[in-house]
């Protein structure tokens, strides 16, 4: 794909940060126009040995076939391409997914006895799972405001990752189609430890991390404490992707060119 190896990389680090011992994976929602390369930005990853790729999903379906391999290590990350289509159900199935999300991604999912019961066993268990979840959708059905839904308190637990076509770049990936590259794509494919491992962080690298946390906090007019939780796991999955146990100036260098696409301001690329 063309120009957004940054966005890659992101998308890169988040699944890796499933790996980085206590800290919560990353959630991801990518945000551009129809036609931007979002699904196919997405589905790179699809053949990842820990994530769930799902075209479409209910928190039942989910707690029936995903939460059993949360449990057991084997999957730390599930990816939705398209987050529209899952949510064009009822109001009160989508309501039920985005709460379902909003626990998974940070609380934890924590009583088990619930999901047992649909498996129609008497078996319970009280346990704190958690799952990072990166998925996408269009720039205009993120503001349309039939999904209202989207405020109760799950884009407060998403990183938000925009961009947009330039002209110059547009007329590159009709060229780029054109001359057939795009059947040559074979994923994104790398190497995962075989465990989790614990990263380092000194407070100083992570003081200077904190000026992006109050950019974008003002913007979204939070406090910004999930958002600050959320770069310093990208810093620590940032130096496990070169095999470090500790975050150094080299992580925040790597990770800069990146932060210009956190945030709904869609950088032109």
């Amino acid at each position: 794909m063309i120009k957004v190896n940054h966005i890659q990389h992101l998308i890169k680090l988040g699944i890796l940060s499933g790996f980085v011992e206590k800290e919560q994976p990353i959630s991801i929602i990518l945000v551009s126009d129809p036609e931007a390369g979002k699904t196919k930005i997405l589905s790179s990853f699809s053949k990842m040995t820990n994530v769930a790729y799902l075209t479409d999903a209910t928190a039942y379906g989910i707690y029936r076939d995903i939460l059993p391999k949360i449990k057991e290590e084997k999957i730390t990350t599930i990816i939705i391409p398209d987050l529209l289509k899952p949510l064009s159900r009822m109001e009160s199935t989508v309501k039920n997914l985005i709460t379902f999300f909003n626990a998974l991604i940070e609380e934890g999912v924590v009583d088990m006895s619930i999901y047992y019961k649909a498996f129609e066993s008497s078996e319970t268990e009280k346990i704190a799972l958690r799952c990072g979840l990166i998925t996408a959708i269009t720039k205009d059905e993120l503001f349309d405001m039939r999904h209202r839904w989207l405020k109760l308190g799950f884009m407060s637990r998403v990183m938000p990752v925009s961009y947009a076509y330039s002209k110059l770049t547009q007329q590159q990936i009709m060229e780029f189609i054109m001359h057939e590259e795009h059947l040559k794509d074979n994923g994104s494919l790398f190497k995962l430890p075989k465990k989790k491992h614990k990263i380092k962080l000194p407070y100083d690298i992570a003081q200077k991390m904190s000026m992006y946390t109050y950019q974008l906090s003002n913007v979204k007019n939070v406090y910004g404490f999930r958002l600050q939780r959320q770069f310093q796991a990208l810093l620590k999955a940032s130096a496990l992707e070169d095999n470090r146990r500790k975050v150094t100036e080299k992580d925040l260098k790597k990770i800069a060119p990146m932060m210009e696409y956190i945030n709904l301001e869609f950088k032109i690329i």
